[in-house]
């Protein structure tokens, strides 16, 4: 089973096949109909999904941007550095990240052995969180 999960994990995608073929910049397409750069979280989370998990993109630079959701990034393999507020973040592997709603930040090109999981998750998913902790507290 982990060797299925590890092989999955480093399939190259069909916007990393893009990537591969010449095409560096991102589809921001994919992840927004906004001009400016804020990630929906409608745009990759299911209208029933409170949580979503999907691997990062690689071989090409992930500009400048923030979500309308909360992240975290998982270093499942290699490495990401990535850039917020001006402080360049370098994280290994096994290591991760929570990034808050807005939070400007991007991410340097990582390669083929770099697999960063991303946690996407709405909002929502805290408050029913809260509100489960609170009735078992009461």
């Amino acid at each position: 089973m982990r060797q299925y999960i590890h092989d999955k994990l480093r399939e190259i995608t069909e916007e990393e096949k893009n990537i591969l073929e010449g095409n560096y910049i991102i589809d921001k397409s994919i992840y927004t109909d906004n001009s400016q750069f804020i990630i929906d979280s409608n745009k990759l989370l299911n209208i029933d999904e409170l949580i979503h998990i999907r691997k990062h993109t690689r071989f090409t630079q992930f500009p400048k941007h923030k979500h309308n959701y909360i992240e975290f990034n998982y270093v499942y393999r290699g490495k990401l550095v990535q850039t917020i507020d001006e402080y360049k973040i370098n994280l290994k592997q096994g290591e991760l990240i929570f990034l808050n709603q807005h939070v400007i930040h991007e991410i340097e090109a990582s390669n083929e052995e770099d697999i960063i999981i991303n946690f996407i998750i709405n909002q929502s998913f805290l408050i029913i969180l809260y509100l489960c902790w609170k009735m078992i507290i009461q």
